[in-house]
């Protein structure tokens, strides 16, 4: 039985003769993989720290948007906000929203609308009408490598898993701000106060880090390992930081809480090994790169590969197909978005308990990009 509803996985890379993007099959190893970061992130939201996490947020999101007099689409009483979530969750896990491999800045990224069909009645929030999920295909793929050579990849596939699980949770975390607030022009940002420290400016913040913060005691990042085998296609060594300042110490996550947590046997905040000394994040980028800019690397290889070759696949997007989820530009794009008609999947015949009206055709992706917004 499948443990997310509905799961549509498109692939950006693989337009066909007509510029449609297809559907990868239900059954395939990527989608496989997918669905088991996307469940194993709900299963971090559904627990009862993760459910406080979001009701923390959330309270702090709807008290400083009601602070600052900016539109909300949430009215009632934040004691009513548990409620809430919960409807929220068992949607997310019911028929979550459309979602894209592809090459984007950092792991995942949810794509907010900017017009939401449910600003005058909550009730008619659904999963699929509340934006696309971007994860980056890379290491997608790579998850993939690492099961096909497991003797090669050691514990490269868990910290996939467990960095991904947190992305996605993270970026779920974006979808709950776009139910709550209002995006009218120049007020559609997460309140500034809403974030950890120094992610976000003082005119929006980051309702994810703020989220993270409450829940894993700050944010992971990976860094590469140069013995590692898998070379560019490893997971990195993770470190846990509590907020994104150049001075601050990391502390080295623990492998046996990994092995626990990607099993689903939770316990928060982060546990960091005793093993190993905390360091200086600025130290740390001095002798060992971000996975993050590793893949970055890659990408810009790959594109430059494709473009001196004139290959199609990178040039050619369809156009929008959904008046619902119409995703925001990216801040910088490879190229100049060429606009093709194709159609997309159904999203499912199943009435939502948040509204009666269904989302029958996925949003066209955005072009390929390394940088995007932030501060949803």
């Amino acid at each position: 039985m499948s443990r997310i509803g509905n799961l549509v996985v498109h692939d950006t890379d693989a337009p066909d003769e007509t510029g449609e993007i297809p559907t990868i099959p239900r059954n395939s190893s990527r989608v496989k993989v997918v669905e088991a970061v996307i469940d194993l992130a709900l299963s971090i939201l559904e627990t009862t720290q993760g459910k406080a996490a979001l009701v923390r947020t959330a309270t702090e999101i709807v008290n400083e948007r009601i602070r600052l007099n900016h539109p909300i689409i949430y009215r009632d009483p934040v004691d009513r906000l548990p409620d809430l979530i919960n409807r929220f969750l068992r949607e997310m896990r019911r028929d979550f929203p459309f979602v894209y491999l592809g090459i984007i800045a950092g792991e995942g990224e949810a794509v907010r609308v900017k017009d939401p069909n449910w600003r005058t009645d909550l009730s008619r929030w659904q999963p699929k009408a509340a934006g696309p999920l971007y994860l980056h295909r890379y290491i997608i793929n790579n998850m993939i490598a690492c099961l096909s050579q497991p003797d090669k990849a050691r514990d490269n596939y868990k910290v996939f898993k467990f960095q991904m699980a947190i992305t996605v949770a993270h970026e779920i975390v974006h979808f709950l701000t776009g139910l709550l607030i209002d995006p009218v022009p120049r007020r559609q940002y997460t309140p500034p106060r809403v974030t950890l420290e120094i992610y976000g400016n003082r005119a929006k913040g980051e309702s994810g880090r703020f989220f993270e913060k409450m829940l894993l005691g700050g944010v992971v990042e990976c860094y590469e390992d140069e013995t590692d085998r898998m070379g560019d296609q490893q997971a990195g060594v993770p470190w846990i930081f509590p907020d994104s300042k150049k001075s601050s110490l990391g502390f080295r996550v623990s492998m046996t809480y990994i092995d626990r947590f990607v099993n689903k046997e939770f316990s928060f905040p982060i546990q960091t090994s005793a093993n190993y000394r905390p360091i200086k994040r600025s130290d740390l980028r001095d002798r060992s790169r971000e996975m993050t800019f590793v893949r970055e690397e890659e990408a810009y290889a790959e594109t430059a590969s494709l473009t001196s070759s004139q290959d199609s696949r990178y040039r050619r997007l369809p156009a929008q197909t959904s008046s619902t989820a119409s995703p925001r530009p990216s801040v910088r794009s490879s190229r100049p978005a060429q606009s093709h008609t194709g159609s997309a999947p159904p999203s499912g015949s199943r009435p939502s308990p948040f509204g009666t009206g269904q989302v029958n055709r996925a949003p066209a992706p955005r072009p390929f990009i390394f940088w995007s917004n932030t501060g949803f």
